[in-house]
């Protein structure tokens, strides 16, 4: 997990997201944490996939379905999730409009699908760098609802 090597963290981010229960309670909240915002925070902004190391689009897609996974589990590691959310704003707010783009649609928009996670982005309303992103993103969820 403290490697610098992208390919590493890629392998290591797909056993996480893929065994995640069957971690060793050894690896903390803390540690999963930081590990989780290195890797994606350097796929997304270098955007450069390998055999395992992921493209934006691809690191997008799985820190959104990483995020559902660890907000469905039992005590809800909510340090993680809370760390992913300041990861998604940071990025949203010094990343460019491509970045912006792949982040809401192939992260936010399906996050939003559930009401409740939807409900832990409500402070970015208030933050106008954010606002456009949630509102986005809450669009689609809101249609999401309204169709199931």
């Amino acid at each position: 997990m403290a490697s610098d090597d992208r390919e590493v963290l890629g392998a290591v981010a797909r056993l996480l997201r893929e065994h995640a229960d069957r971690l060793d309670a050894a690896i903390t909240a803390d540690e999963l944490a930081g590990f989780a915002v290195r890797y994606y925070r350097r796929c997304l902004a270098e955007d450069s996939g390998g055999e395992f190391a992921e493209t934006r689009e691809q690191a997008a897609q799985s820190l959104w379905q990483w995020y559902v996974a660890l907000a469905a589990q039992e005590p809800v590691p909510q340090a993680v999730l809370d760390a992913l959310r300041r990861l998604l704003a940071e990025l949203l707010c010094q990343g460019d409009a491509e970045l912006s783009r792949v982040l809401v649609s192939s992260c936010l928009e399906h996050l939003f699908e559930s009401r409740r996670i939807a409900l832990s982005f409500v402070a970015w309303y208030d933050d106008p760098a954010l606002r456009p992103a949630y509102e986005q993103a809450l669009a689609w969820g809101s249609a999401f609802w309204e169709r199931n």
